[in-house]
């Protein structure tokens, strides 16, 4: 089963967000809207993959990420951002208004890659 968590503190964003991977079966979604709250999350359910907006009212989702790294090892991350040149990006980033279709590409694309990764080790 692959695992979504979705940093995003604009609630009509995040849903969005989540009605869009939802599509894509086999998945299941967390969502956060601060970085602390990210991070717990990410540490009770490890994620195979990260949507995070830049900046939160709470924290960063840049920060988030980070610390998760740190905890989890490499974790896949897409940005989804207003703020799409932000210094601080170091993965792909879609920028707000989000196009459905790279989002959903995107995801997918990254969701595959990790269960190849994840056959291949075991």
């Amino acid at each position: 089963m692959k695992h979504v968590l979705i940093i995003e503190d604009e609630m009509l964003i995040a849903m969005h967000l989540e009605s869009l991977i939802a599509d894509i079966a086999g998945t299941t979604i967390d969502l956060a809207a601060r970085e602390s709250e990210a991070v717990l999350l990410a540490e009770a359910r490890p994620p195979s993959l990260i949507l995070s907006d830049v900046r939160l009212a709470e924290g960063t989702g840049t920060a988030a990420v980070r610390t998760i790294r740190k905890m989890l090892g490499p974790v896949p991350v897409i940005y989804v951002t207003g703020n799409p040149d932000h210094p601080e990006c170091d993965a792909p980033v879609i920028a707000k208004p989000i196009r459905d279709d790279l989002l959903i590409a995107a995801a997918s694309n990254m969701l595959s890659e990790r269960s190849a990764d994840i056959i291949a080790a075991a």
